[in-house]
């Protein structure tokens, strides 16, 4: 049986593109931490100006960075596994 070309060609296409795709998850992953270190940086000061405060508000806008810093993880996970997944594929 002899080899397809065509096949090794399409499969050689896939390799690269699965390759860029993990190289592009973690080069975001990295963007994205170093972005949510300054952020929760940022938060935590204004936590603990805010935190102990009974104004709605300032309940509120604690409760909002918590929940992005809470996502950002979460997409610093998603990203790696992203990441981790095309490797592994490709």
């Amino acid at each position: 049986m002899r080899d397809d070309p065509a096949a090794a060609a399409a499969t050689h296409r896939l390799q690269a593109v699965l390759a860029a795709a993990a190289q592009e998850a973690r080069a975001t992953q990295t963007l994205l931490q170093d972005a949510m270190s300054t952020f929760a940086s940022t938060s935590q000061q204004v936590v603990s100006v805010v935190g102990g405060s009974a104004q709605r508000i300032d309940q509120d806008m604690v409760q909002s960075l918590q929940d992005a810093l809470r996502r950002s993880r979460s997409a610093i996970d998603a990203l790696g596994a992203a990441g981790s997944a095309t490797r592994t594929i490709g």
